[in-house]
């Protein structure tokens, strides 16, 4: 397409990108920390079942709907993304049962850098010392509205109750996961995306799901 038309498909890729984990964001914490009949939702297993049920039945919705080509490509080779994915999306939610909310985003403003790393493992790639200070920077900088803004506990988890030392740091050891397990399958489409460049993000979803 001409410049104009790729400079719109970025902008309305990133504005629906934004919007999507705004909402996201508000209907997880909605979720995780209001009560149902007195009691709060802890079941991390729901909560990714459902994620991925819904992205399943959306991504095949789309597939039919726009008649998109399926390229041939070996399926274990999505498995090791999907079940990275998951098992990030579960390190995410039982993280919030030992650490508040405020202290997950700040966990997810940090997730530049370690998309760095495994970057420099997986693709080999190189980045120049100022592009880690940059990302050091952002999520530092991130730190710094989270804690103007928000009263960070790190001895409080998501439902306000008091936690243990021991608590605290399986929190913290789950947000380290999550970092660990989604920069990696961040990474890896990228490198399928590269090896079979006629897959549409589509497909890369309705295999994952």
């Amino acid at each position: 397409g001409t410049q104009q038309e790729i400079i719109l498909k970025i902008v309305l890729c990133a504005v629906g990108l934004n919007v999507s984990f705004g909402i996201w964001g508000l209907l997880q914490e909605r979720i995780l920390t209001q009560t149902y009949d007195g009691d709060f939702f802890e079941y991390s297993y729901g909560l990714v079942f459902i994620n991925r049920l819904f992205g399943l039945i959306l991504s095949a919705f789309l597939m039919y709907h726009y008649k998109i080509t399926w390229v041939s490509s070996p399926l274990w080779e999505y498995s090791i993304p999907s079940v990275a994915n998951m098992l990030s999306s579960w390190c995410q939610y039982e993280a919030l049962k030992y650490v508040s909310f405020p202290t997950q985003m700040l966990a997810k403003a940090f997730k530049m850098l370690p998309v760095m790393l495994m970057g420099k493992f997986i693709h080999n790639k190189s980045y120049e010392s100022y592009e880690y200070i940059a990302a050091s920077g952002v999520g530092f900088g991130l730190y710094i509205f989270l804690n103007s803004a928000e009263n960070i506990d790190f001895k409080q988890n998501v439902f306000g109750d008091p936690e243990s030392i021991n608590g605290a740091w399986c929190g913290v050891a789950l947000l380290f996961l999550f970092l660990f397990f989604d920069s990696f399958t961040g990474q890896w489409q990228t490198r399928m995306f590269q090896i079979y460049g006629e897959m549409s993000p589509l497909q890369m979803m309705l295999i994952m799901n």
